[in-house]
């Protein structure tokens, strides 16, 4: 009697699959899903700022001489769960270095009320602007 072992192989195939999706699934879960949009609104891009330089988060619009770069919004959280703000907060950080600013301006945030579709969702938005 030979036994190729290709058909155990096989009746296991689908059970890999799954633990696999498990683990995408959990990972997902676990890191909080973060949606980022960003909009340039000037002329000219900027170098990116370095991953340890500050940018300071304003809820209004500064006196201090700035140039507007974009518009960005975030939202974390919503079918898996809570987001937690700095989670958010961090993701706007790097993307205003990445476009090259100092500080996000005009900063609003949310998180959804329990009981709706989002309940726990964290979004927030404002614009990034570069010091003069």
């Amino acid at each position: 009697m030979s036994h190729s072992g290709g058909s155990s192989c096989r009746s296991r195939l689908p059970l890999v699959r799954g633990l696999l999706a498990l683990v995408v699934l959990g990972g997902a879960v676990m890191s909080g899903c973060i949606s980022m949009d960003s909009a340039y609104l000037a002329a000219e891009q900027y170098p990116a700022k370095q991953p340890s330089d500050p940018i300071e988060i304003i809820m209004k619009v500064p006196d201090k001489p700035h140039i507007v770069i974009g518009d960005i919004s975030c939202r974390g959280g919503a079918f898996w769960g809570a987001a937690d703000a700095q989670v958010v907060i961090d993701a706007m950080k790097t993307r205003a270095r990445a476009m090259g600013g100092d500080a996000i301006i005009k900063y609003s945030s949310h998180r959804a009320p329990a009981g709706t579709v989002a309940a726990g969702a964290y979004s927030a938005e404002g614009t990034v602007v570069r010091w003069k």
